[in-house]
């Protein structure tokens, strides 16, 4: 079992969204868009799920040096409001490769910050 924790800065992925048209795309899945954009502020939303993946990427360690991309890790809320986390592609392969049996993340976010925190269970 490993964790891993980020916080990001919501006014830096602001930024990134309006300064960068396809950061949405190559970040974010369509799922992940689709609720972030039906948000009040979508930037916390993003930032959230930003600082989600990165955690995951931590929590993982990824010694081998295996190339996972953050649009392979998807965070979707369940219906109670959860965050789910989703693996696709090389994210997938690695978790079956490496064991994982579960995901686990927490996320928040104030009007500045946004944090996550990750539990993989193997």
């Amino acid at each position: 079992m490993d964790i891993g924790v980020d916080i990001i800065e919501i006014d830096r992925i602001d930024r990134l969204l309006k300064k960068y048209p396809n950061f949405r795309s190559r970040f974010f899945t369509d799922r992940e868009i689709s609720y972030c954009e039906h948000k009040k502020y979508p930037a916390q939303h993003y930032a959230a799920r930003f600082a989600a993946k990165e955690s995951i990427l931590k929590a993982l360690g990824n010694e081998q040096g295996e190339i996972l991309m953050l649009r392979d890790l998807e965070i979707i809320n369940s219906r109670s409001g959860k965050p789910e986390v989703y693996l696709h592609n090389q994210a997938y392969t690695f978790s079956q490769k490496h064991g994982i049996k579960t995901i686990k993340v927490s996320l928040s976010h104030c009007q500045t910050y946004a944090v996550a925190v990750t539990q993989i269970i193997t």
